[in-house]
Formats: structure tokens, C-alpha cells, sequence
């Protein structure tokens, strides 16, 4: 079950990580989140998310950021070897979203994520 691990090394851990992604702009909306991504110079990738307070209440972000955390965890070995870092930001939707959803969202950014990759290696 090692495959389906999330370890540290996978996460966007510190503030300056996650605006180093943010100040790329370069974003893929879903419909219950955005990802804003950019390439890394690690053979892994790393995610890092975020739920704003406009989504609902501590109980609703921290259910949230689970699900995401889940789908992130059950796509991981699809996206093994994608060399980027990933933000995810949940969209005041997603509290109405059912986890069935959230794995939807991150198999299709899964797929597009992976197009691009095969583009820029082009």
C-alpha cells in the first residue's frame, strides 16, 4: 500500500512554496476547485491546499481539505512523475461536494496535468 502513501515530501510545506506557485498564474478550474501549478526541479510532485474562510465553518474547510487530501493520495500513482508543484484551492462549491466528486476533479486534473507535461517534454 506504499503506492497510496502521502508523505512529507509531497507537500508544499512553508508560505514562500505556496507563493512561489501562486505568483505563476498559470491556473486549470474544475468545478469544485482551482489548481494553479507550476514546474519544479524535483522528480516528484508536491501539493499543497487551500480552503478560504468564504467556504464554511473550521468543521466544513477541514472536511474539505480531507477529501482533497484523500483524492490527492488515491490519484498519487498516476501523477507519481509529474515534476510540478501543485496548489489546490477549494471553490465555495465545494462544501456541497461529495468525495465521489472531489476524485473527478483530480483524475481530470490528473489527465490535463499529465497532457501538459507530455507537451512541455515535446
Amino acid at each position: 500500500m506504499k503506492q497510496y502513501a502521502f508523505p512529507k515530501r509531497y507537500r508544499l510545506l512553508k508560505r514562500r512554496e505556496y507563493l512561489a506557485v501562486q505568483h505563476t498564474r498559470v491556473r486549470m478550474i474544475a468545478k469544485g476547485v482551482v489548481v494553479i501549478y507550476r514546474n519544479n526541479d524535483l522528480d516528484h510532485p508536491r501539493f499543497g491546499i487551500t480552503v478560504s474562510k468564504k467556504v464554511g465553518s473550521a468543521v466544513v474547510r477541514n472536511r474539505i481539505k480531507r477529501l482533497i487530501r484523500e483524492a490527492i493520495r488515491l490519484n498519487m500513482p498516476s501523477m507519481r512523475d509529474l515534476s510540478m508543484d501543485i496548489v489546490i484551492i477549494a471553490k465555495r462549491t465545494a462544501s456541497k461536494r461529495t468525495f465521489r466528486d472531489m476524485m473527478e476533479d483530480l483524475a481530470y486534473i490528473s489527465r490535463r496535468l499529465r497532457q501538459i507535461a507530455e507537451d512541455n517534454t515535446k
